[in-house]
């Protein structure tokens, strides 16, 4: 696998997922709660979604996302249309929006996903173990 170069995944790199997520972790604070009291009141808990899937030399890690469908969608199929019943109408709004993504700037802050999560990556399939 061809790979960019070493200010792809050196010092350089980790300072600046770090600075990026932890200040669009502090400037977003208020989206957080205001998305995740909506939650709570309109489908109730859980408010995150996780989900394992594999990332960089096949590591699996934890993703996190605000959730969109109803608890029940678990048993559903794997992937989702837009006319899916099984998504809540909050649920459209944050997918259309992407705000259902912020929760990851958590695993690029703590390096939840083996040191490998970053704010500029490539999109990681899901793993079908």
């Amino acid at each position: 696998m061809i790979r960019g170069g070493s200010y792809c995944r050196g010092p350089f790199k980790r300072t600046m997922d770090l600075l990026v997520s932890f200040s669009a972790l502090v400037l977003l604070a208020p989206v957080f709660l205001l998305l995740a009291l909506v939650l709570l009141a309109v489908s109730g808990p859980p408010i995150l979604f996780v989900q394992e899937r594999v990332g960089l030399d096949g590591r699996a890690f934890r993703l996190l996302k605000f959730r969109t469908m109803c608890r029940e969608a678990s048993g559903g199929l794997p992937l989702t249309g837009s006319g899916d019943r099984r998504i809540t109408p909050i649920g459209r709004l944050l997918r259309a929006s992407k705000l259902d993504e912020l929760p990851q700037l958590v695993n690029v802050l703590f390096r939840r996903s083996g040191g490998k999560s970053s704010t500029w990556t490539p999109f990681s399939p899901k793993s079908f173990r």
